[in-house]
């Protein structure tokens, strides 16, 4: 389904930029800022200097659009960056009118960089800030597009959608984020490689000694009972790494150490991101007294079953999603939460099931479910076995993303 071509779950999602920071009051309009979050606001609207149009829930730019920000106080002694987030909508119909799009930016005047675009959908643009650009307090970012099309219903020119756009430094950045993502795949890939050279024998000889350790049973997190293999735990923060996502849901969250330890993670990567531990009953309480937990955890009281995953559907829905079913006895069927939570999560991002490789029954449902035509777009990533000892083996499931259901075979 789209709404004039561009797809409902994109104009969620950067709907969601802008909401995620809707918690605490704007700053006044003469506040300094190194960051946008673009919408119609009267605080931003000061700082948008052309080219944009505000429609609901998405704001437009023209081919040329400008914004002010301000030179980050003191200056980082390491080099900043100028961060757009947007999205290229279908109706530039990249590929059938046009082969591409190119972006380019400048800042005070000084060309920061220029990129080429070939597929519609979320992207961004980073350019490193010209030295002279930080000689002057006020920065004026500019952005040029050599594409374009006629709204027929608001008789205007658009070109993308805008959602963000930042001075940081590269640490900071989606593209700093997305090399150190290739950087541990590359080396997780490597290690199942080593892995499968040990004999098929010997390797499930490992993993019956290592299973019924009490250990893995009593972990903690900040005091509050997790009860999972770190070695797992691990791997989910360098998911949550990789994949920034706005939303973690936590099905079946037990006494909460899990949701804690994902909203640490989080916290680390998307601070106005949101863990959405769901339970039956009231909250866990030694786990919900936390900061921690208040300020970065979501109870949806509900059975994990069911009711949850249309409330869930509400919440989070078109925004970047993590899922995490511990397959616990509160989750019901694990063919049918698989069914249910499957949908909420979006492309490029992880569906974990946890406890596959202890649990036969659970083993077997993850790989029926993956054989049936609803997980069409999901296939196990064996890179997340890194660590030899998952007790989810086979569980990590990743989304295809639209391009690469596209390359498919």
């Amino acid at each position: 389904m789209h709404i004039r071509g561009l797809p409902v779950f994109l104009l969620a999602l950067l709907a969601s930029l802008a909401a995620c920071r809707r918690s605490a009051p704007p700053p006044a309009a003469d506040e300094p800022r190194t960051s946008l979050f673009i919408r119609d606001d009267p605080a931003i609207r000061a700082r948008l200097l052309r080219g944009f149009e505000f429609a609901p829930d998405v704001t437009w730019s023209q081919r040329l659009f400008a914004v002010r920000l301000d030179r980050p106080s003191p200056v980082p002694d390491s080099p900043l960056y100028v961060e757009l987030d947007f999205a290229i909508p279908d109706e530039l119909r990249l590929g059938e009118l046009a082969p591409d799009l190119t972006l380019a930016a400048r800042v005070n005047g000084a060309d920061a960089c220029r990129e080429t675009y070939r597929r519609h959908g979320r992207a961004n643009l980073t350019c490193l800030v010209p030295a002279a650009a930080l000689d002057q307090p006020s920065l004026t970012v500019e952005f040029e597009t050599d594409r374009s099309f006629r709204d027929l219903m608001s008789g205007t020119n658009r070109s993308l959608v805008i959602a963000q756009v930042r001075i940081i430094p590269y640490e900071a950045t989606a593209a700093f984020h997305a090399f150190q993502g290739r950087r541990a795949r590359q080396a997780e890939a490597l290690a199942v490689q080593e892995w499968d050279k040990y004999p098929q024998a010997r390797r499930e000889r490992l993993r019956q000694i290592m299973a019924p350790l009490p250990a893995w049973n009593s972990t903690r997190f900040l005091g509050i009972p997790v009860g999972r293999n770190p070695l797992d735990l691990w791997m989910l923060q360098q998911l949550i790494y990789e994949v920034r996502p706005e939303y973690v849901i936590a099905a079946d969250s037990g006494e909460g150490g899990e949701a804690l330890y994902l909203a640490q993670a989080l916290r680390g990567v998307q601070p106005g991101g949101k863990v959405l531990a769901v339970g039956a009953g009231a909250p866990p309480a030694a786990a919900s007294a936390l900061a921690l937990w208040k300020e970065m955890v979501e109870f949806i009281r509900d059975s994990p079953a069911q009711p949850a995953a249309a409330t869930l559907a509400a919440r989070a829905g078109g925004a970047r999603t993590l899922v995490v079913l511990s397959a616990g006895p509160a989750l019901g069927d694990l063919a049918g939460a698989l069914a249910r939570y499957s949908p909420l999560v979006s492309p490029g991002s992880y569906l974990i099931v946890e406890d596959t490789a202890r649990n036969a029954v659970f083993g077997a449902v993850v790989r029926s479910f993956l054989a049936s035509a609803a997980a069409a777009e999901f296939q196990p990533d064996r890179r997340r076995d890194a660590f030899l000892l998952s007790f989810n083996s086979g569980g990590w499931l990743r989304r295809n993303t639209a391009v690469e259901k596209e390359l498919e075979p």
